[in-house]
């Protein structure tokens, strides 16, 4: 896949709220796989993961287009003004375009997020052993519900396990870089020495 192709695939992922597809699969309950293209992409469980059993995504055909995810989604209500870390241990085979964390804050327009990281600046890629990963994102009072899963983008597996969800203080950075913005505009002149 060309990089461009590759790029807008990681949009698609950004922008899937309301309007992603759901896959029969054989998810782990409580979960679902969705994406721009489930039918590509098979979830389930195994029983060597980190710490016992682990959740899978997989493509299920070569060179799937879009993406797939195993996804849930619970209420905000007892983060609503918190910094909330999720992190969990993936581990990855033969990831080929990127796969990744993700989680979305949704207020009253599903259409319109709150807060959203999917790992795009720092996708995992390639055959990984176990490494924990995370995402922080502030819930703002108006939040709703919280969206969460694993990614994958094209060919590989990930598996996933000891997904946590923890309050964390404003000394842990939240992931979500794009929405921090800079106090003030810069180099207004291109000075190139900046």
């Amino acid at each position: 896949m060309d990089q461009s192709k590759h790029r807008l695939v990681w949009l698609s992922a950004t922008v899937f709220l309301a309007s992603f597809s759901v896959a029969r699969s054989d998810p782990p309950p409580g979960w679902i796989l969705a994406g721009s293209n489930p039918q590509g992409y098979e979830a389930g469980i195994v029983g060597a993961g980190h710490t016992g059993s682990a959740a899978y995504l997989k493509s299920q055909i070569e060179n799937p287009e879009g993406f797939g995810t195993l996804m849930q989604t619970f209420s905000a209500e007892r983060y609503r003004g918190k910094r909330l870390r999720m992190s969990g241990n993936v581990k990855a085979a033969d990831v080929e375009n990127g796969a990744g964390l993700w989680m979305r804050i949704d207020g009253a327009d599903p259409r319109k997020p709150l807060g959203f990281d999917n790992m795009q600046d720092r996708p995992i890629l390639g055959t990984t052993d176990w490494q924990q990963y995370e995402v922080v994102l502030d819930i703002p009072h108006e939040s709703q519900a919280i969206a969460f899963g694993v990614l994958l983008v094209g060919n590989g597996e990930v598996l996933l396990d000891d997904i946590r969800f923890d309050a964390v203080d404003e000394s842990v950075a939240v992931t979500n870089t794009a929405a921090v913005l800079p106090m003030e505009p810069a180099n207004l002149d291109f000075d190139r020495n900046r």
